[in-house]
């Protein structure tokens, strides 16, 4: 009944579209493409959505014998990222243009819900000479859409999540002042009551986020820094009324330059309890008082060189330290991803062919994490470590409209 209900809405649109720019100067454009992924890894990985979206190998899991339960490979063809969007353009408001932006793909909010239809981006947008203001939901302001990697998503290396937000950009020039009040959805913090948008709705304040960005001539530098607080309980692990908080501040620094025929992407993250923005890392209880509250702190960095325009080549290098907790743990208080991992290193080469709307890509994904075992007493350091490693080779067809 739902997709008949889709299918009925999609066919009205367009008639609906023609109507609204005769009578009130709204125009609506829709976008979006097909798109279709093959993946072949030769281990065992931490994944979104059946492999989709790949993080990092898992680490060694011993059966009976000692055998790595995880030394297994897998294989998987997907459609869950096939997209469309919407382009709304109406009458002006308060002197300044508005545009509107709904954007939607089958991949859905849970494992279990993979091919599921979801909203992914919806807002409004205020655009007057200089100043600029965003209310909905869209990308975290420090994953920066002018510095991407050229085809690897390059997760758990970049700050990857949406949020309902209001963002308002000022303009100097080459010179952009951002700044955005943001709240969580669909990528959230976790905490006692597992994943969760509580834990920042119950400390009232919305997480904040300052940045300075330069961009001209297609080459761009900037740095930004996001500061938001959790409130894990309502009441302590003694049952008594608790408004006992965590705040954390995470930096965030960038570069894109053109030099032709290269284009040069960096990007480099260092910040605490990073758990809701798909990176390792997060929060714990304090050894020395389990009623107060320490954060992992978490080092990424990653640079993307890429050529060409019809065929592109491309390599991403990226790195990830975990620096462990500013304080030793009560390892029965832990709210953290993967925090037996010390570190990350990935190597992604790909070759990317376009033909008119269709583009072809290839790419090989090398990752190799070092797992070892948290020292709680140590800040929760991992030691004693070993490596674990994954090949992906990956390809995947694009079908834009």
């Amino acid at each position: 009944m739902i997709r008949i209900v889709i299918v009925f809405c999609a066919f009205l649109l367009p008639l609906f579209s023609l109507f609204a720019q005769e009578n009130s100067k709204v125009d609506l454009s829709f976008t979006g493409f097909v798109r279709y992924d093959a993946f072949f890894d030769t281990r065992q990985v931490e994944s979104l959505r059946e492999g989709n979206l790949i993080l990092y190998p898992k680490n060694e899991v011993k059966d009976i014998d000692g055998k790595d339960i995880n030394d297994k490979s897998n294989f998987n063809m997907l459609v869950i990222q096939t997209r469309f969007n919407t382009n709304i353009k109406g009458p002006d408001a308060l002197g300044a243009k508005t545009f509107g932006y709904i954007e939607a793909e089958y991949f859905g909010n849970l494992e279990s819900d993979i091919n599921g239809f979801r909203l992914r981006h919806a807002f409004i947008r205020f655009d007057w000479d200089r100043t600029s203001v965003m209310l909905g939901q869209f990308w975290h302001p420090m994953f920066i859409l002018d510095v991407l990697p050229t085809f690897n998503l390059a997760v758990p290396l970049i700050a990857y999540s949406r949020n309902p937000q209001i963002r308002v950009t000022q303009n100097i020039g080459a010179l952009n002042f951002i700044f955005t009040a943001l709240t969580q959805r669909d990528f959230r913090s976790t905490g006692p009551d597992g994943i969760s948008s509580t834990y920042l709705r119950n400390s009232v304040l919305p997480d904040l986020d300052l940045q300075l960005m330069y961009k001209e001539n297609n080459n761009v530098i900037g740095a930004g820094i996001d500061f938001k607080v959790l409130t894990p309980r309502l009441k302590d692990i003694n049952n008594k009324v608790t408004d006992e908080v965590i705040s954390s501040v995470v930096y965030n620094t960038y570069l894109k330059l053109s030099i032709n025929p290269l284009i040069f992407k960096m990007n480099c993250i260092y910040g605490e309890n990073v758990y809701d923005l798909t990176m390792i890392g997060g929060y714990a209880a304090k050894e020395s008082n389990p009623l107060e509250y320490t954060n992992y702190k978490t080092l990424s960095i990653w640079s993307d060189i890429s050529f060409g325009k019809e065929l592109q080549g491309a390599i991403l290098f990226g790195y990830l330290k975990n620096f462990g907790a500013n304080d030793n743990i009560s390892k029965n208080y832990v709210y953290a991803r993967s925090i037996d991992m010390d570190n990350l290193l990935r190597i992604a080469p790909s070759v990317i062919y376009s033909s008119a709307k269709t583009k072809f890509v290839f790419e090989i994904e090398y990752d190799n994490a070092t797992y070892g075992t948290p020292n709680y007493k140590n800040k929760g350091k991992v030691e004693d470590t070993k490596s674990i490693s994954n090949l992906r080779f990956a390809f995947s067809t694009i079908y834009n409209f």
